[in-house]
């Protein structure tokens, strides 16, 4: 008992580290090395990553939020992209033969802004060229040749049907595009009313001339317009073959530039056909006046303005800034953003149109060739860009398109761009819920993304990791341009990183929170105008980050302190413990003191667990509960039926219960229950048992010592207080310096507990009884008491008596 009741001593309660071990004084004279540390497994699983070529073994990063993710696959990828030749340039071209589905072109790196800007000088030039070869004098005289040609034909034939008139005495007149056949006498117009007094014969005459000169008028008429649509031909031919000539030299030009580019010379050829195809486009046209014109619709006026963008390129990723293969960080990972988009134009009519100019990329294009980068959690708040994503590296290909379609009823037309080639690797950051959720619920995950780069939260305490924690502590400071750290400071850093992992042989990995620390560190050190940073200015910053997140905590301390929240901190209760409850209200984690009690009566009903009657007790709690009857049942009447009956409850909680880490504590307040022994209340206890009676860890340690040792410390520490903890969360204590202190002068108490049996014997005073040959326990005894109970609650039940307080046992909660 005299060695139980000492508890650990104070050197045991933290990780203590020795500003003397440091060689340096300042962190000044550390060299600055960029590095991740303590993750080993996870950078090796991100060089194989990065390193392996086959499909599918594309990269998920998971691990705690701050511990150098997506530092260290961003240094990674840099890496080895220097390694790789850049990626090709990707344009978008018109198809001549079908506008609504753009053809992609892949060139080498660096060239697709020179065959943009050869096509668009190359259209400038037929701009020039192509009026200037009409308007040249060896054309104009071949022009006018022909359509001589045609204007003699065309007189004589007219001629010929005027004489034709004549002979049968009629006078064609011209009226625009026809003529008018006017019958004469006597070589003078005949007037209709004449006409109507000439004799019937006479009139059948003249109309039977007139039907032969109309006759005759529609023969020539057609042999003039075979004559015209021949001579239009000629003047095509002769357009052609001018433009021909002029844009034959220009493109030839470009087709011997491209001559190892057989889609350029495709487009070339078909671009060629298209200009000869509409040269007129090329031809400025005379202005017509103004003056009496109507205004035409802007969607005739515009149908009437040749376009020339046809011609352009579209340069959809080129004029590289890498050096090497691009590593692209997708912050926003939308649908458009990861798979480009097709840009839309208003117009004056209230429609909207689209050509292959207005397609632009998206970060798969960016990163094709390279790597790209995306947070999961960003890419799953848009479930369209997911699936996009996976479609596309199952395709091997990137597909440009309207998202709308996909939720239109009626089929529209639009653009269909000839899908990318894609060859990228693709790293996804996350959670490692997130990674877990997608692997187990996505058959397509488990394919596509076979590389699980998982980041730790801690690393091993040695020289080694100690060198390295110094070294990224001096390379913050350097980088940032903060104070420099005295060794003392860098000290209470690496004491700090213990209590963040709650491990004294481990430190965090959360570099985000230590680099939080420096920076704070740093501001309280020029507030006290300190030329190094100090282990003060360190303490100073975690007191003031605490002090700026502590509210709540405060306050039910305070409700605890006045009695509003009953918890006792001295005397001793029969069948009342105080348990120890953590919690954490987003960054800020603390412990509570809260009341367990137990009450006891005949019957057969076991441990009655309230919090599962109300539903407020998790499985896990519920599973605690019924290791308890088990421990009972198999320490006393293993051969008999217990009839006995338990009540179990958090007093004054009204949230769920959920964990084990008390169980240890309801067992202790149903054995001073069922003994009649009264439980020191100046005692909190934490800690899981078994079935066996075996104290097993809990998380939190630190956070439930502490939450007590303040309730203690506001009425007064007496040397009596103290917490009891498993053996097993020793190594896990990083406790602050004032308990460590109260410990040292005797006046606060850790004990650390292997078993029922030990934990019993210092929350009463009394042994707990070991079992003699016969299986009884000694009388006066903890379990001794315990079995005795037993065997009177066995002959009440037998009896019809609830054998609630009878003689000689407390009941629950007076205070002794």
């Amino acid at each position: 008992m005299a060695k139980l009741s000492q508890g650990l001593s104070w050197d045991k309660l933290k990780y203590r580290c020795d500003p003397s071990m440091f060689k340096f004084k300042s962190t000044e004279e550390i060299e600055v090395e960029n590095r991740i540390l303590g993750q080993d497994r996870a950078i090796s699983a991100i060089d194989f990553g990065v390193e392996i070529e086959s499909f599918g073994y594309n990269i998920f990063v998971l691990g705690p939020v701050g511990t150098g993710k997506t530092t260290a696959i961003r240094r990674a990828l840099v890496q080895k992209a220097k390694d790789i030749p850049n990626p090709s340039d990707w344009v978008y071209i018109n198809n001549f033969s079908d506008s609504s589905h753009p053809i992609a072109l892949e060139l080498p790196n660096g060239t697709g802004t020179t065959f943009r800007d050869n096509i668009k000088l190359l259209v400038t030039d037929l701009k020039d060229q192509l009026p200037q070869a009409f308007e040249n004098e060896h054309y104009q005289d071949e022009r006018k040749q022909i359509t001589e040609e045609l204007e003699k034909k065309r007189h004589t034939e007219l001629e010929h049907l005027a004489e034709f008139a004549a002979e049968r005495n009629f006078e064609l007149k011209s009226m625009g595009r026809g003529f008018a056949m006017i019958p004469t006498r006597d070589g003078a117009p005949l007037p209709p009313e004449d006409f109507e007094k000439l004799p019937k014969e006479e009139q059948e005459k003249i109309e039977q001339a007139m039907k032969e000169i109309q006759e005759e008028a529609e023969s020539i008429m057609e042999l003039v317009q075979d004559l015209e649509e021949k001579i239009n031909e000629r003047v095509s031919e002769l357009n052609r073959r001018i433009a021909d000539m002029a844009v034959g030299r220009s493109i030839g030009r470009l087709r011997k530039k491209y001559s190892d580019f057989p889609e350029i010379i495709n487009y070339l050829n078909a671009m060629k056909e298209d200009v000869l195809e509409n040269v007129d486009d090329f031809i400025p046209q005379p202005e017509a006046s103004s003056e009496g014109t109507p205004s035409l619709p802007p969607q005739l006026m515009k149908q009437l303005v040749p376009d020339f963008k046809r011609y352009e390129v579209n340069l959809l990723i080129g004029e590289s800034i890498h050096d090497g293969a691009p590593v692209i960080f997708e912050k926003h990972p939308t649908y458009y953003n990861l798979v480009g988009r097709i840009e839309n134009k208003a117009t004056q009519s209230g429609t909207y149109e689209t050509d292959f100019t207005m397609i632009k990329p998206g970060s798969l294009h960016r990163a094709n060739g390279g790597y790209l980068i995306v947070e999961v959690n960003e890419l799953l708040k848009n479930y369209t860009a997911y699936d996009a994503l996976k479609r596309c590296l199952k395709n091997h290909q990137i597909f440009i398109e309207d998202l709308n379609e996909q939720f239109r009823l009626v089929a529209t037309t639009g653009l269909k761009p000839e899908p990318i080639p894609l060859n990228v690797k693709v790293v996804l950051i996350g959670s490692p819920w997130s990674y877990y959720m997608l692997y187990a619920y996505d058959e397509d995950f488990q394919k596509l993304f076979k590389v699980k780069a998982d980041f730790g939260s801690e690393m091993k305490l040695d020289d080694a990791s100690i060198n390295d924690y110094t070294t990224f502590i001096a390379t913050i400071i350097k980088r940032e341009k903060l104070k420099h750290f005295g060794a003392d400071a860098v000290a209470i850093i690496l004491e700090y990183s213990t209590r963040l992992v709650e491990h004294r042989e481990k430190l965090a990995t959360s570099f985000s929170l230590i680099a939080d620390l420096i920076r704070e560190s740093d501001y309280w050190a020029k507030q006290n105008e300190n030329g190094l940073v100090t282990a003060q200015d360190v303490e100073r910053a975690l007191e003031e980050k605490e002090y700026r997140s502590n509210r709540i905590e405060t306050k039910l301390q305070e409700l605890i302190e006045d009695g509003t929240i009953m918890v006792d901190s001295d005397g001793k209760v029969v069948g009342q413990v105080n348990g120890l409850a953590v919690m954490s209200y987003g960054d800020f984690t603390f412990g509570k003191p809260s009341r367990i009690t137990a009450l006891h009566f005949a019957g057969k009903s076991g441990i009655i667990n309230i919090e599962r009657e109300v539903k407020l007790s998790g499985r896990i709690h519920d599973k605690g509960v019924m290791i308890l009857a088990s421990f009972i049942r198999s320490k006393f009447w293993q051969e008999k039926v217990l009839a006995f009956s338990a009540s179990l409850t958090f007093e004054q909680v009204y949230n769920e219960i959920d964990g084990d880490s008390a169980s240890s504590t309801e067992l202790y307040a149903i054995l001073s229950s069922l003994s009649g022994v009264p439980i020191k209340q100046t005692i909190a206890v934490t800690g899981s048992v078994n079935q066996y009676g075996e104290i097993q860890p809990i998380g939190g340690v630190n956070y439930k010592i502490e939450g007590f040792f303040a309730l203690c410390k506001a009425r007064g520490l007496t040397g009596e207080q103290g917490v009891m903890i498993p053996h097993q969360n020793v190594r896990n204590l990083a406790l602050k310096n004032e308990i460590i202190e109260a410990v040292k002068e005797g006046k606060f108490h850790v004990w650390p507990v292997t078993t029922i049996d030990e934990g019993i014997e210092i929350l009463t005073g009394k042994p707990a009884g070991k079992q003699k040959k016969d299986g009884t326990y000694p009388k006066h005894s903890i379990y001794g008491k315990v079995a005795a109970r037993l065997e009177e609650l066995a002959e009440d039940e037998e009896n019809g008596d609830n054998g609630i307080n009878r003689v000689g046992y407390p009941a629950r909660g007076v205070k002794i």
